[in-house]
């Protein structure tokens, strides 16, 4: 960890002969301890910017240093079981404070050992040191699971949804499945993945090992642009379809056989339309049938039969731009 994250001083300052070891160990000098250290070193003093750098440096090594994982530390004084009064020390994980205690068989006292106060007994650390010792596992998992946090939003920014949420379809398809079976239905259940490239991609592909044993195919598709409104990768032109038999995006099939309806009871023509920009109609002011056959709809039909988008909703798609 230190290799990686410290560079080594040497190259900076050879002709002064200053070590690693000697950035960690020295403390933080005044100038005159600055002086008095270059000259013990046998080079000249630095300037308030060589001074900066081996500051920063030094401080890196001591962050690198309490990079480590510690064992879990045990109270050692038990909870007596007469009435005598025990004393040692507790910690708080939570501000890392450590003070003096004491316990009875029923309550004991936080920064006291000489009277308690607080309900409950406790077990108590010997001394200090154990005490810090303690302490210092109890904020290693106060950060660790801050850090388990950052990397759950990490793998659900890249993985495009959370491992609960993936659980859950996994189910939903495995219900599916087997209310399909057991009830001799005569449909199909069939999914789709987007194939992308590096990380997310062999991580799709392991995802999808997850789900084939419940569908009856599973296909990949070519990323898309969903629309023109995604900015990551190399996305297709329009939506052409599966990856192994992908057409020309214009006319794109959707505008002409998929209705789709959200639950706001907007009509749209496309179904990578999330900002609502195909959307001819809303089926608590007309049907579904006077939306889909819309003025507004065959004139976007019309222009995608001439290949010829622009200006219209599918451009930025279909076009780019």
């Amino acid at each position: 960890m230190q290799d990686n994250a410290i560079p080594h001083p040497d190259n900076q300052w050879r002709e002064n002969d200053i070590s690693i070891a000697d950035l960690s160990d020295e403390p933080v000098l005044s100038d005159d301890g600055r002086r008095e250290l270059m000259e013990r070193k046998g080079g000249d003093v630095m300037n308030k910017k060589e001074q900066a750098m081996v500051d920063d440096l030094r401080e890196q090594l001591r962050i690198a240093k309490a990079l480590r994982w510690t064992e879990k530390v045990e109270p050692d004084v038990p909870i007596p079981e007469s009435s005598y009064l025990t004393k040692g020390f507790l910690c708080n994980g939570y501000n890392g404070d450590v003070v003096p205690a004491c316990s009875s068989r029923v309550s004991h006292g936080y920064g006291s050992d000489e009277r308690t106060g607080t309900q409950g007994a406790r077990a108590l650390y010997s001394t200090r040191l154990l005490a810090l010792r303690a302490v210092r596992h109890l904020v290693e998992l106060k950060v660790a699971k801050v850090l388990a946090d950052v990397d759950g939003r990490i793998e659900k920014e890249v993985a495009g949804v959370s491992g609960r949420n993936f659980e859950k379809i996994v189910c939903n398809i495995r219900d599916a499945r087997e209310v399909r079976d057991s009830g001799g239905y005569g449909c199909g259940l069939y999914a789709s993945s987007i194939m992308l490239d590096g990380e997310q991609g062999l991580r799709m592909q392991e995802a999808v090992e997850g789900i084939r044993p419940y569908v009856d195919e599973h296909y990949w598709l070519p990323l898309f642009s969903f629309g023109g409104q995604t900015d990551f990768g190399t996305p297709v032109r329009g939506n052409p379809g599966r990856l192994d038999n992908m057409r020309e995006p214009l006319p794109c099939w959707s505008v002409f056989n998929e209705g789709h309806v959200t639950s706001a009871g907007d009509i749209s023509l496309c179904c990578f339309d999330s900002h609502k920009r195909w959307v001819v109609g809303n089926l608590a002011t007309s049907t579904f049938m006077q939306a889909w056959n819309c003025q507004e709809a065959q004139d976007l039909r019309a222009a995608h039969l001439k290949k010829d988008v622009t200006g219209t909703a599918c451009e930025h798609c279909a076009i780019g731009g």
